[in-house]
C-alpha cells in the first residue's frame, strides 16, 4: 500500500471570493507542486477569475475557439449547482424578509401620522375656521406625510449605504 504524499507549503497570501464556504475549502498552489503531489502531467483544470461585469459568454466562446472542442468550459455555477440553487433561494428569502420589514415600517409611519393628526386636531380646527377647505387640509396632511416619509427614506438609505461601505472595508 502506497503512503499518501504530503508537502509543506508556506502561506504567501489570503484571497477571498465573498463566498465563505468556498473560501474555507480552497487553496491555491503552483501547478508544478500539484503535479509533483499527484504525479499528473499537464493541467487538469484551469480556473479564471473575471472582473465583475465581464462578459463571461464572450470569454467562454473565445476559450473554446482558442483551445478547441476537446476542452470543456464551465462557469462557477455550472460546477456548483447546489451553490447556484442556494443563492437563488436566498434571493427569494431576502425579498420576503425585505417585504415584511417594509410592511412593518409602513405600519410605523401610518401610526406616527395618525397620532400626529390626533395631536394637532385643535390646530386643524383653527385652520378650518380661518377658511381652509377640508380638501386642502387633507392635501396638507398628505404632503406633510409624504415629505417626512421621503426624508426618512433618504436619510435611512444614505446612512445604511455608508454603514455597509464601512462594514465592507473594515469587516464586522
Amino acid at each position: 500500500v502506497e503512503r499518501p504524499r504530503s508537502k509543506g507549503f508556506r502561506l504567501v497570501g489570503i484571497s477571498t471570493t465573498g463566498l465563505g464556504l468556498l473560501d474555507q475549502m480552497t487553496a491555491f498552489i503552483l501547478l508544478s507542486d500539484a503535479q509533483a503531489l499527484t504525479e499528473v502531467e499537464g493541467a487538469s483544470e484551469l480556473a479564471i477569475s473575471l472582473q465583475p461585469g465581464a462578459d463571461a459568454q464572450r470569454v467562454d466562446q473565445a476559450l473554446e475557439q482558442e483551445l478547441g472542442q476537446a476542452v470543456e468550459v464551465s462557469d462557477f455555477f455550472d460546477l456548483n449547482p447546489i451553490m447556484a440553487e442556494s443563492l437563488y433561494v436566498q434571493n427569494y428569502e431576502n425579498i420576503l424578509w425585505m417585504s415584511l420589514i417594509a410592511l412593518l415600517a409602513g405600519f410605523g409611519v401610518a401610526n406616527t401620522v395618525t397620532f400626529t393628526v390626533l395631536e394637532r386636531m385643535r390646530e386643524f380646527g383653527i385652520m378650518l375656521s380661518l377658511g381652509l377647505k377640508p380638501r386642502q387640509l387633507k392635501r396638507l396632511i398628505t404632503l406633510e406625510s409624504l415629505f417626512l416619509s421621503s426624508m426618512g427614506f433618504i436619510i435611512g438609505a444614505v446612512l445604511g449605504y455608508a454603514f455597509n461601505l464601512y462594514l465592507e472595508r473594515v469587516g464586522i
